[in-house]
């Protein structure tokens, strides 16, 4: 049984033949590379994913995100104060 599909927006960003840049803000479980998928099959000319980048999930915005080169050069009392601070409920 297939979920019902949550497209909140679906934006054209760029158009380079044969590559087309979306933004696509969807609801939770909707499978970004199936969009793809099946907008290729709607033009008959097959698609797929070449990038896939999350930006924002739940209370999580990429805007906020840590560079792994600072991670991984974090002591691990700061990088779990860290982790902890970031799964604290929002107010």
């Amino acid at each position: 049984m297939k979920r019902p599909l949550r497209l909140h927006s679906l934006t054209l960003l760029s158009f380079q033949p044969p590559d087309v840049k979306l933004q696509i803000a969807c609801g939770a479980g909707t499978y970004v590379r199936g969009i793809a998928m099946d907008l290729g099959e709607a033009l008959e000319c097959g698609a797929h994913a070449l990038e896939l980048r999350r930006v924002l999930s739940g209370p999580f915005d990429i805007q906020e995100a840590l560079p792994l080169d600072e991670v991984l050069a974090m002591e691990c009392e700061a990088f779990i104060k860290t982790l902890r601070d970031a799964s604290q409920p929002l107010t």
